[in-house]
């Protein structure tokens, strides 16, 4: 719709209008239209999704195929989906049926309230299988209201590259039970490099509301306005404490990731330590960063070889990554890092958290050290 050069909105009584754009949101695939010299428009209320509930009755309105008006019934089948169309909406799962057409028309509760829009569905065949998607209807107030204010949606940005905390990395933190986001890197000339983030530090919660995982921070922080101060919640070594950041516009032009590099081959005799990991090692000097195309700012230890098969391959260990450091310590030779290992082993851990970068950008992966082979 955003190339159109002509746009008509059909009631069901038959009457045309002529509607223009006032704004849309590519990242959730909402647009908001205007009609103009309209008394008579028939309307409907937005429901809050929120209390929604797995098995709640919902009904489908659509256009499917162009056949005209249809209405589907189903329940809601889960809350909160993730369907990998960027981290700005948690879909509502229905099993009404939803076909070719159906997208943008409304998903209403028992109560006549629009709760969702019809957005997208899982079908190997291209007809419905049970199994659609729609975008909450809180998702949509939220954006529609920011569209109607100046057209455009302008999400909040901190500054930092983070990643969900996963069970081990929590065990290893020392605290198995915490949840939130762990930064992976402050970006330089950010709010939050002058927040005073670290990277390692554990985002839990943002303004006093909890944050579970990645995609949480990243929907709660875009959803803060720029110019607005947030605190939030933090795990630092173990120790709580809060930050206040002063969050600015995000712009996602600056923030696209550069292209992978073409990684070369290379590999060093292993010690046994490395052997443990599936990894080859070597130090990151002049010739090893030509080779693998890593930039001088890097500092740390090169992988020049990952085992087929091994766990770190599994999760993306390519010849061309660079350890940065074991827990919060910094490695700067393969003998480093056999070192990290050898004290895991002493305190009685058969896994390490190891802070890397590559071309994918800066992370924290957990690999276990007593692994077979």
């Amino acid at each position: 719709m955003a190339d159109a050069d002509a746009i008509t909105v059909q009631l069901p009584d038959g009457r045309e209008f002529d509607a223009t754009i006032v704004g849309s949101d590519e990242p959730t695939d909402i647009a908001l239209l205007r009609i103009d010299d309209v008394t008579d428009m028939p309307t409907v209320e937005f429901g809050d999704d929120r209390l929604l509930r797995v098995g709640d009755w919902v009904v489908a309105v659509g256009n499917p195929f162009g056949l005209g008006g249809t209405v589907t019934a189903g329940i809601v089948s889960s809350i909160e989906r993730d369907i990998g169309q960027g981290p700005y909406t948690n879909y509502i799962q229905i099993d009404a049926p939803i076909n070719q057409g159906n997208s943008g028309g409304p998903t209403f509760d028992m109560s006549g309230r629009v709760i969702g829009v019809n957005s997208a569905i899982f079908s190997p065949s291209g007809g419905s299988v049970g199994i659609g998607f729609a975008i909450p209807s809180s998702t949509v107030q939220e954006v529609v209201a920011q569209l109607r204010a100046g057209g455009e949606v302008k999400r909040g940005w901190l500054g930092v590259q983070i990643q969900s905390l996963s069970p081990e990395m929590a065990t290893l933190l020392g605290d198995s039970d915490a949840k939130g986001a762990i930064v992976a890197s402050v970006i330089e000339n950010s709010p939050a490099e002058r927040a005073g983030f670290q990277t390692g530090d554990v985002i839990t919660a943002v303004d006093g509301d909890e944050v579970d995982d990645q995609r949480g921070l990243t929907r709660r922080v875009g959803s803060l306005l720029a110019g607005q101060t947030a605190v939030f919640d933090v795990l630092r070594d173990g120790e709580p404490q809060t930050i206040s950041a002063l969050i600015e516009r995000r712009d996602d032009d600056q923030l696209a990731s550069a292209a992978r590099p073409d990684l070369g081959q290379g590999g060093v005799e292993q010690s046994s330590a490395e052997k443990s990991l599936g990894l080859g090692l070597m130090p990151l000097n002049g010739a090893a960063r030509a080779q693998f195309n890593v930039d001088d700012s890097v500092s740390g230890v090169l992988v020049s070889d990952v085992a087929a098969g091994s766990e770190a391959a599994e999760k993306g260990f390519r010849p061309g990554t660079v350890i940065l450091a074991i827990g919060n310590e910094e490695v700067e030779t393969p003998d480093d890092v056999a070192a990290g290992i050898a004290a895991a082993g002493e305190a009685g851990r058969d896994s390490i958290l190891l802070l890397i970068t590559d071309a994918q950008g800066q992370r924290f992966v957990t690999l276990n050290t007593e692994q077979d082979g």
